[in-house]
């Protein structure tokens, strides 16, 4: 009996190896996410450019992976880089930015972080260090050679400028700089004025009345802009520093007729467009700019110009501001119903701003840096404290962007 007993012994254990070597094939579990890959189809941009995220999931077994719930992408400097939940990027300024991708699984988060670089485009800032004393560059001309020309006299970062002098009681000093033609423009430059009269006026090809598209006009006596019949005083004291230079910002709005001027990072009113005999051909656009003295009878208007500018759209502001705040921190739980309240205090030092843009980023991991919402505030107060709801202890990036006065 033994050996019947011993072969159905083999036998019955040949028939569980067969069922346990069956059973991981029976009883095996969709795997969950495992992995993100991210790549950008432009890894080196300007400010203005665009790019688009592409990522790639997999399970524990290295195959595609479709069972994901969510994905979030968060900018770790959204001043540099923003990003849309669409995974499209706009580089807005200089500089490094990392982009974090978060995909949420069935029981799993997998993060990945991206870095990219964004470069300081080609200068579009026409200096004149570079010109010939006596002469104008190719970039600019003149109608009368003799009142406008490139002086060593004195130059905003350099040692040249172009010195516009109406020393002629039959002819107007000017000069005129041109760039391709559009409804938005921003046009900044430097003048140092010795105390008289400067005026501006925005054009839509050649200079004549019906061209002028905005007439400003910078007098010891205020600022103003010409309305067809008229000057309309926008301020009643001169807005230039005598014997100074000054940094002069126009941003011209000509499908809908205004152009905002800002002297030394403040604004100091709103040119509106000409009408009557004025303004009749621009309505597709402007594409130019001419700076010239007071009239033909008139003499004596001298100023000085570097650093001219006559860029496509309104370009974001670089003036000069100091900020400090907590940068990123821990929140404290501070109530029993486990909200928390988080104080960001904060000065700056910019008596020409009156708004700051505050983004919180949230951070309910800070290890695996995994993000949570962003939050927006506007302050009005140059020493302001913010106050912000959160619904769990979490880690705060802070940054920070200003705009003039006037901005919305």
């Amino acid at each position: 009996m033994k050996k019947p007993m011993m072969s159905l012994v083999l036998a019955l254990g040949m028939v569980l190896s067969s069922v346990f070597i069956a059973l991981p094939a029976v009883l095996a579990a969709p795997t969950d996410l495992a992995s993100l890959s991210v790549a950008a189809n432009k890894m080196e941009l300007k400010p203005g450019d665009t790019a688009q995220l592409a990522i790639s999931l997999r399970d524990g077994n290295g195959e595609p992976y479709a069972g994901v719930t969510d994905i979030t992408y968060t900018s770790i400097n959204p001043y540099t880089v923003s990003v849309a939940s669409t995974g499209t990027l706009t580089a807005h300024h200089e500089g490094p930015a990392k982009i974090i991708v978060s995909a949420q699984g069935a029981n799993t988060i997998v993060s990945k972080t991206i870095a990219l670089n964004v470069k300081a485009p080609s200068s579009d800032v026409l200096t004149f260090e570079n010109a010939i004393v006596g002469q104008l560059p190719a970039e600019v001309t003149t109608a009368s050679p003799a009142l406008a020309a490139v002086t060593d006299e004195r130059g905003m970062n350099s040692l040249k400028s172009v010195r516009i002098w109406d020393t002629s009681a039959t002819a107007v000093a000017d000069l005129v700089y041109s760039q391709a033609r559009g409804q938005t423009k921003t046009l900044e430059f430097s003048i140092y004025n010795e105390g008289n009269n400067a005026h501006v006026k925005i054009l839509n090809g050649s200079a004549s009345n019906a061209n002028t598209a905005f007439w400003i006009r910078f007098a010891p006596t205020g600022l103003s802009y010409y309305s067809g019949t008229a000057y309309v005083t926008l301020s009643s004291s001169a807005v230039l520093t005598k014997n100074g230079w000054n940094k002069v910002r126009v941003e011209i709005a000509n499908d809908t007729g205004e152009a905002a001027i800002y002297v030394n990072g403040a604004l100091k009113g709103t040119a509106l467009k000409p009408t009557g005999n004025y303004g009749l051909n621009t309505a597709n656009g402007v594409t130019s700019v001419q700076f010239l003295s007071s009239g033909i009878a008139d003499t004596a208007d001298k100023y000085y110009l570097d650093d001219l500018r006559l860029a496509d759209g309104i370009v974001p502001v670089e003036s000069p501001f100091t900020v400090q705040l907590g940068n990123r921190f821990t929140i404290a739980d501070n109530s029993a119903d486990e909200s928390e309240y988080a104080q960001i205090p904060f000065t700056y030092a910019n008596p020409d701003v009156s708004r700051v843009y505050v983004n919180y980023n949230r951070f309910a991991d800070v290890v695996a840096d995994h993000p949570g919402e962003e939050l927006t505030k506007i302050s009005t107060d140059g020493a302001a404290t913010f106050t912000e709801t959160i619904a769990n202890t979490d880690t705060v990036l802070v940054t920070m962007a200003q705009l003039p006065d006037g901005r919305t």
